[in-house]
């Protein structure tokens, strides 16, 4: 079985409370972080200079071309021309960031060479960029991702995108009939999609 950490901060598992929890937050950027660090380095330039506002615009001009953490460490760097809060994530009423953020997502679905892009990313994009804008998603989708983000933190999983579907739509069935609380303690996706198959509530650890 999986061993999902807990945070010291908020004591549930890391990421559950992302982004509120600052040291959720922290572990659930560390892909960003490290992917925008592996680039500056390749670029050879410093962090916190002109070239780094330089590159992130680039990044963004040319989206396709970057990971999808490139990208989103570039929207992050780059302030919003209407909100001036960052690209994507200001103002909740902000057409231009969900404008911004719908146009900007990079590539994901190869793995880095350089082991910076793992072999879950296209899942932690989705569940990053959906619950760093949560104003704009369903009260399910929120809970589905905040279930899912300390598995996708914790290494790769499913295995396959027939898998995904099924456990994606056996946990959303759970989810709206009101019983997302019972997989909150599930040490991974196959475990959370196991407790659905059998209709009974998670064991409590």
């Amino acid at each position: 079985m999986l061993s999902v950490e807990v945070c010291p901060q908020c004591q549930e598992f890391v990421g559950r409370s992302y982004p509120q929890c600052a040291a959720c937050r922290d572990v659930a950027a560390q892909p960003i972080k490290a992917a925008w660090l592996a680039l500056l380095q390749a670029q050879n330039i410093a962090p916190a200079i002109l070239a780094e506002q330089q590159l992130a615009a680039t990044v963004l001009a040319q989206s396709d071309e970057y990971w999808w953490s490139e990208v989103e460490a570039a929207m992050r760097l780059t302030p919003c021309l209407s909100c001036h809060g960052p690209l994507g994530y200001g103002s909740s009423d902000c057409a231009e960031c969900i404008l911004g953020s719908d146009m900007l997502w990079g590539k994901d679905l190869e793995i880095s060479p350089e082991g910076t892009i793992r072999q879950n990313e296209h899942a932690l994009r989705v569940v990053l960029r959906g619950l760093g804008q949560s104003h704009r998603h369903s009260y399910a989708s929120i809970e589905g991702w905040r279930l899912y983000l300390p598995c996708l933190l914790h290494g790769p999983q499913p295995a396959g995108m027939k898998d995904e579907r099924h456990y994606a739509q056996a946990i959303n069935a759970w989810i709206k009939a009101g019983r997302g609380h019972e997989l909150a303690r599930c040490h991974s996706i196959e475990e959370m999609y196991t407790v659905t198959r059998r209709g009974k509530n998670t064991p409590t650890r």
